[in-house]
Order: C-alpha cells, then structure tokens, then sequence
C-alpha cells in the first residue's frame, strides 16, 4: 500500500512537472525562429518533459506483461536516464547565450561533453548489464550495480555549471545569479534526499523543474527585453549605414559619371526612375519571377553604380565635345566590364550575394540591346539581365532629357519618342509600355531636379 501510495504521488509530481514546461514551452514557442537563446532554453526545457514522461514509466508500466512482449518499461527507463546529459548542455549553452559577448571557456564545454558522453555511455551498458538499472525477468525496474555512479556524474555535472556561475558571476544581475543558482541546488538537494531517503518519489525532477522555471521567470524574460533593445539599437545602426552607404556610392557615381560635374544629380534620378519602372511593372504582373521586393530594392541600390566603371575612361574621352572616334569609342565601351569588376571587388566582402550580383549585371549589361547589337557581350532580349534591361531604358532618358557636354538637352516629349521608337531593338518592348504608363511618376522625379 506504501509502494502504490508513493506511485501515485511520484506520477503526480511528473505531470505537474510536465504541465509546468509545457506552459513555459507555449510562450517559448513562436520565439524560439527569433533567438538562439529562447531556441536552447526550449530545448532544454524539452529534455526535461522527456525525462518527467519516462519517469512515469516505473507506475504505468512494471508488472504489466513479461517483458519481451512490453519494452515500454524497457525504453523508457533508458530513456530517463539518457536524456540527462542534454539537459545539461542545453543549459551551459544557454547560460553562454546570456552573458554574451562573453564566450564559456572550452574547458567547461568540454568537460560538460565528456562527462554526458561517458553517461551516455553507461546508459547504453545498462540495456545488456545491471549497469545503472535493471529491468527483473517480472518487469520491474531496480537500481543497478552501480547506480551510484549515475549520482556521481550527474553531481560533476551540477559542480561543472556551478563553476561556470561562479566564473563568470559579474555577468549576472543578483537575481536572475540566483536562479541559476537554484538549478545547482535545488535538484542536487533533492537528488540526495531521493537517493537516501525517499527512494521512488519524483524529487529531483521537481527540483529541476522548479529551478527552470526560476531561471525562465528571471533570466528568459530580462533576455528577451535585452534583445529587442539590442534589435533596435541594430536596426537603427544598420540604416545609418546604410544611408552612409548610399551616400558614399551617390557621390563616387556622381563624380565618375562626368568630373566636372554637369551631370550631377544622374546618380539619383536615374535610380528613382529604376525604382518607378520596376514597381509598375511588378504592379502590372511582368517578370513576377524575378521583381520581388527585395530584388527592387537591390536594384535602386545598386543603379547609382552602373557607371562607375567610367573611372578607368580618361578625361579627353570623357569630356570629349563632339563625336568620339573609333577608337575612343572602343575604350569608352570597356567602362561596361570595368564596373562590374569594380563593383565585385568593393562590395565582395560586405554586402550579399544578390545585391553584388544585381550591382555588378546593371553595370555591365545597361549597353546591351534588345536585338543584340549592344555592348560588351551582345546579348540579346532575355539573355540580359532584368535589372540591367530596366537600367537601360533609366540611363538613356536621363541622358536626353539633360544636356551633356557633347550634346544639348533634348524636350521630354521628343525623348518619350525616342525611347518608343527603339522599342524592341534597343530595349525591351513590355519595359517601353511601362515606362510610358510612370510618365506623371516620371515628370514629378525631373521637377524635383
């Protein structure tokens, strides 16, 4: 009667604890794609619903059958001890998460490692030998030989994250140090008075459980403030850096696209009718494979930088009043190539790899033309590059409708024509309808400048 009265009151214990994590499990849930440190708090808070579960094994399961026709008993009991280790780990991980940028000392990464893989270890010889435990010819579970030696481990293991508190304590605010304290003691404690006095009641895994729930109630949430502060903090850095970025490569475009300047603000307009033409076209439901978002505001990014290959071009061409020759021509014509490999090796380190790739397309391919007779590589239709087909049609208005130093600005309504004439030789014919249908778009960009 004893027996069956600490039973119930043993199961008990494991499915208050088992509700207990699955409540913190449910808040925890929809964090843990936010942070690594909601994502190894959970994990730890799992192993201990599956050490709590298998604990329920010794009432709901021994004495049933013989054991070869239930190994629920079986599984379980190895389960219960198997899952230790990882509660462990989990929990240094995240203690090493916590006190960021402080980085845990290998040596007690490792010690944590080779002590769960030595109980591991031991968990395993305990299915074939009296190691840990036994399961008796009756189905019942009793202590193994050397049982003991599971209660040694399990205390290197609190005397390993003891030491990592004790180590790097200044980084702990009093109260959430004193929670982690409490998974030292609490299931240690009660580690002990299980072992010596209480033998088959659930004790230590309500000590774990209780001490968890301080940490999560102290630490996770003080963590949880602590990152959408530092979220904010990085946001807000990463836009001036962005916007310092974006001023940096204006002012590069602005000076290589013409060095005394005439055509100062090209950079910006012409990124501002990139920007237009794309969003209509996605508007409208051309090219939805590739106009995302994300690719258009890789592409209004990177168009200040389709000339930037114009660096290499010497002033004599540049600045050149009238017709080029041939062969100045020829030499203006690899300012194409030049940028894209510019761009590759500026921004190759820094930025990802669809932007680089968009940046270094619209600087090399913005002179091809739809029936192929462009430069550098004479590609044609298809074979270019959206964003550099989009660019195209941007560049070459920009250039009409404001003078330049070998020629005077041409009316807007006069470009307009030129761009619908060249429809479906120098560029693309949907991109030609859409930048038509932006004209108010268009005029509210040239007024601006």
């Amino acid at each position: 009667m004893h027996t069956q009265a600490m039973n119930i009151l043993s199961t008990g214990l494991d499915i208050y604890n088992i509700i207990i994590c699955l409540a913190m499990i449910f808040f925890l849930g929809y964090r843990a794609k936010k942070s690594r440190a909601s994502f190894l708090f959970m994990m730890s808070v799992i192993f201990i619903i599956v050490f709590n579960i298998s604990d329920l094994s010794n009432w709901l399961f021994e004495g049933k059958e013989p054991a070869w026709k239930v190994p629920a008993l079986h599984i379980l009991t190895f389960t219960f001890f198997a899952v230790v280790p990882f509660i462990f780990y989990y929990i240094i991980r995240y203690i090493e998460e916590y006190i960021r940028p402080c980085r845990i000392s290998c040596f007690y990464l490792f010690f944590c490692i080779f002590t769960g893989c030595v109980f591991e270890l031991c968990s395993i010889v305990s299915i074939f030998q009296n190691f840990f435990y036994q399961i008796t010819p009756d189905n019942y579970y009793t202590r193994g030989r050397f049982n003991f030696l599971s209660t040694v481990l399990i205390a290197l293991e609190f005397f390993n994250v003891f030491l990592v508190l004790l180590h790097y304590r200044k980084q702990f605010a009093k109260r959430v140090y004193i929670a982690f304290l409490s998974f030292i003691f609490f299931p240690f404690i009660t580690q002990l008075m299980q072992v010596l006095w209480f033998y088959g009641l659930s004790l230590v895994n309500l000590g774990m459980t209780v001490s968890i729930l301080l940490i999560f109630i102290n630490s996770f949430l003080e963590l949880e403030k602590h990152y959408e502060e530092s979220e904010k903090l990085i946001k807000e850095r990463d836009q001036k850096l962005i916007k310092i970025q974006e001023q940096t490569i204006v002012a590069l475009s602005n000076l290589v696209e013409n060095r005394d300047m005439e055509t100062g603000q090209h950079a910006k307009r012409t990124s501002m009718f990139v920007e237009e033409l794309a969003r209509q076209t996605q508007k409208d439901g051309y090219y939805k494979d590739v106009l995302t978002d994300k690719y258009i505001e890789y592409m209004v990014m990177a168009a200040p930088m389709h000339d930037i290959g114009k660096i290499v071009v010497s002033d004599t061409i540049l600045k050149k009043p009238g017709r080029l020759s041939i062969y100045e021509y020829d030499r203006m014509k690899i300012h194409a190539k030049e940028g894209a490999r510019i761009v590759r090796e500026v921004l190759v380190e820094d930025d990802s790899e669809e932007y680089v790739k968009i940046a270094a397309e619209m600087a090399q391919y913005h002179h091809e033309y739809w029936n192929g007779k462009g430069y550098p590589m004479g590609l044609k239709e298809q074979q270019i590059p959206l964003c550099a087909r989009i660019m195209a049609i941007a560049d070459v208005f920009d250039a009409l409708v404001y003078e330049r130093c070998y020629k005077k600005a041409m009316p807007v309504d006069e470009a307009y024509e030129t761009i619908l004439k060249e429809s479906g030789t120098h560029f693309d014919p949907v991109l030609v309808e859409e930048f038509i249908k932006i004209r108010p778009q268009i005029s509210r960009v040239l007024g601006m400048y």
